[in-house]
């Protein structure tokens, strides 16, 4: 039996040095990479950078979490 890939990964806290390189990489390999950081709009790297401080739950990040 052969298992799909899921086509979107969250990464919490993905905007450090490792989260950055796996974005990357899960990135370059077609998946849609959500970065969870409490710094969105300072995000540079790769796969889409959304706001989140790991306390409160909020709809932009929430929304995220479906289909990951």
């Amino acid at each position: 039996m052969k298992t799909k890939l899921n086509p979107k990964i969250v990464l919490a806290g993905g905007s450090g040095f490792l989260g950055r390189a796996l974005a990357k990489t899960l990135e370059e390999k077609g998946y849609d990479v959500v970065i969870l950081t409490r710094d969105a709009a300072g995000y540079d790297g790769s796969g889409r950078a959304v706001a989140w401080d790991g306390k409160t739950v909020e709809d932009h990040w929430v929304r995220e979490l479906e289909g990951a």
